[in-house]
């Protein structure tokens, strides 16, 4: 299957991981991630428009808009489980592509989710989309997700900031649908100091699915999964 939603054809056994990221990032977000859960699993990052080898086309600023033009892209993989992991904005996508999946009959195996509060709680999240860039480049700084100074570098900004307007855009303007609840186990991750998860956003989740929902806190803010990524796996591999 050839598509530029995904990375090109590897060899490998295992079952298919797709990798949504957060907002800002890209496929290279996953970058560590086949070392730490082949051969168990084969890592696929999602790649969504208007940044890395995608760069020249269009963002999207919508949830609907990214799982239309995914939705299929899940449902041409060949025959067999395959796995949706999110964090952050990835969290909601993949949450939302579980969804369609699953309306089309094909759900994933488990879907993991990271950095989210619950999809249904997700109006009660700051509109960070209608900030100003200071108050962007001030917000990120907040979440210590990369090395401050390079918040400062003006052409840094001109290349990242349309793309975390959109990607916030995708956040903030989402309004959850009535949803049937999933069947399919779901794993909740989160980092114990996650500024951006308000208290109990985490729980919501449990009513995401009535298949087995856990919850796994890890030591960190927002952006733990950079220190506990092997923690992580482990329990994706189990």
């Amino acid at each position: 299957m050839t598509t530029t939603w995904l990375p090109p054809e590897t060899t490998g056994s295992g079952v298919p991981l797709l990798c949504l990221p957060h907002s800002g990032a890209g496929a290279a977000a996953y970058r560590e991630w086949t070392a730490r859960l082949a051969p168990a699993l084969r890592v696929l990052p999602v790649r969504l428009p208007g940044r890395e080898q995608r760069f020249t086309e269009p963002l999207l600023t919508s949830v609907k808009e990214i799982v239309t033009e995914l939705a299929p892209v899940v449902l041409a993989l060949p025959p067999g489980p395959y796995r949706l992991f999110g964090h952050s904005m990835g969290a909601l996508l993949a949450y939302e592509l579980a969804q369609a999946a699953s309306a089309a009959g094909r759900p994933p195996e488990h879907l993991y989710v990271s950095g989210f509060c619950a999809p249904q709680l997700a109006h009660t999240q700051p509109k960070l989309h209608e900030l100003t860039d200071a108050q962007l480049v001030e917000y990120l700084k907040s979440l210590q997700g990369m090395d401050s100074e390079l918040l400062d570098l003006p052409e840094l900004l001109e290349l990242m900031l349309p793309v975390v307007r959109a990607d916030f855009t995708v956040c903030g303007t989402y309004q959850h649908p009535d949803h049937a609840p999933l069947e399919i186990p779901v794993t909740v991750f989160a980092g114990s100091e996650d500024s951006t998860l308000p208290a109990g956003s985490l729980e919501g989740w449990r009513e995401a699915s009535t298949g087995p929902v856990r919850l796994h806190t890890l030591p960190g803010g927002h952006f733990y999964l950079t220190e506990q990524l092997d923690a992580v796996a482990r329990v994706i591999t189990a």
